[in-house]
C-alpha cells in the first residue's frame, strides 16, 4: 500500500496477477483509517484497469473482502469510501459477466462487433448493463464532488487532490462506455422496433445530461484539465443521435452511419 501505484501495476505483470497485493491489503488499516481505505480503493481501481489481466479474476475471488470493507464504511462519515467500494464491486461484476472487456474497458469497433456477432439480444443486454455501469460511475463522481463542497474550495487540499484523482479513470471509462452506448443504440434501432427500445432511450436521455454535467464540473478544475482531456458531448441529442427521432432505413454498423 505504501509503494507507488505504478510499481504495483508493474508488479502484477511480473507475477502475472495480484496475489501479493491481496496478501498485503488486509494487513493495512483499511477498516480503521478512512484515508487508507480510500487509497486502497484507488490503487485497486488502477490495478484492475492497467494491471495484468489476471488481476480481475483474482480480485473477483476477494469480493467478500470488498463487501466487508463497504460495511465498515457504511455510516455517514465513511459514505465516500462506501461509494467507491460499491463502484469497484459493480466493475468486477461487469468484467465477470463480460470478460471480453479488459480492465480499462477499451475495445475497438472490430472487437466490439466480434464479442456479440449477429446476436442482437447480446447488444440489447449489453446496452442495459453499460447504462448500469455509467450510473455507478456517475454516483461515484457525484459523491466526490459533493465531498468537496459547493465552492470546491477543498479541491486544492491534499485530501481534495486524493479524491479528485479518482475522477481521471472515471472520465476515461465513462467516455469509452458512452461511445459504446451510442454505437449499440444505433445498431439496436436498426434491428428492433422503437417500442422495444423505449427503456433504453429513456436511460440514454437520463444519462447524457448527467455526463455533460460531470465533464463540465471536471473541466472547471484546472488540476484535472492539466492531466486529462475532458470530453465534450453534443448539446442537442436529437440532432447528434438520430436514433432518438427515427429508425434508420438500413442496417447500421458500429460507426453509427446508415
Amino acid at each position: 500500500m505504501t509503494r507507488h501505484s505504478s510499481d504495483l501495476i508493474i508488479g502484477t505483470h511480473e507475477e502475472k496477477g495480484a496475489s501479493r497485493f491481496w496478501q498485503l491489503a488486509p494487513k493495512q488499516p483499511i477498516h480503521e483509517n478512512q484515508v487508507v481505505a480510500w487509497k486502497f480503493c484507488h490503487v485497486l481501481h488502477k490495478l484492475l484497469r492497467d494491471g495484468h489481466p489476471n488481476v480481475i479474476p483474482q480480485s473477483i475471488r476477494h469480493r467478500a473482502a470488498l463487501v466487508e470493507l463497504g460495511r465498515t464504511w457504511g455510516e455517514a462519515h465513511g459514505k465516500l469510501v462506501k461509494c467507491y467500494v460499491d463502484f469497484l464491486l459493480a466493475k468486477l461484476k461487469f468484467h465477470e459477466n463480460y470478460p471480453g472487456f479488459p480492465g480499462n474497458v477499451q475495445v475497438g469497433e472490430d472487437r466490439l462487433q466480434l464479442l456479440g456477432g449477429d446476436d442482437i439480444n447480446y447488444y440489447f443486454q449489453l446496452g442495459a448493463v453499460i447504462f448500469d455501469y455509467l450510473e455507478d460511475i456517475l454516483a461515484l463522481q457525484s459523491a466526490v464532488f459533493g465531498s468537496l463542497g459547493a465552492s470546491q474550495s477543498n479541491s486544492s487540499t491534499r485530501a481534495g487532490h486524493s479524491r479528485l484523482a479518482v475522477l481521471i479513470p472515471c472520465i476515461l471509462e465513462s467516455s469509452l462506455l458512452f461511445d459504446y452506448t451510442v454505437k449499440i443504440m444505433f445498431k439496436l434501432h436498426a434491428d428492433l422496433s422503437r417500442d422495444v427500445l423505449v427503456g433504453h432511450r429513456r436511460r440514454f436521455h437520463k444519462t447524457l445530461p448527467q455526463l455533460r454535467k460531470f465533464y463540465k464540473d471536471a473541466g472547471a478544475i484546472q488540476s484535472l484539465k492539466n492531466l486529462i482531456d475532458i470530453p465534450l458531448l453534443p448539446q442537442d441529442s436529437t440532432e447528434s443521435f438520430s436514433f432518438m427521432n427515427h429508425v434508420p432505413s438500413s442496417r447500421t454498423d458500429f460507426t453509427g452511419s446508415a
